[in-house]
């Protein structure tokens, strides 16, 4: 019964009961084409696009957001190692 309980508690964390919302001044086409866009609406509808574009070193992944037990390193180890092994001779291939 507990495992059950604490399977539940587990699925409801990762799940994201919000719904998506767009941060876009005007997310609708309709909105932009109702009237006439203002200086100060170009100028946030610029700012919304030019913060889309990603920066050259992005995505960053931080490998401290997904730690990996004792056991799974161990066990993971020999893998790691062969693919680092194997990875220029496959490469070369390519």
């Amino acid at each position: 019964m507990f495992l059950i309980i604490y399977m539940y508690i587990r699925v409801c964390e990762c799940v994201n009961y919000l719904s998506p919302h767009s941060i876009e001044h005007m997310p609708h086409e309709r909105q932009r084409l109702h009237e006439p866009m203002t200086a100060e609406d170009r100028m946030l509808r610029k700012q919304w696009v030019m913060d889309q574009r990603l920066a050259p070193h992005e995505p960053v992944t931080v490998p401290e957001l997904h730690p990996q037990n004792m056991f799974r390193r161990f066990f993971a180890k020999p893998w790691d190692f062969q693919a680092y092994k194997l990875m220029p001779i496959i490469v070369s291939i390519i």
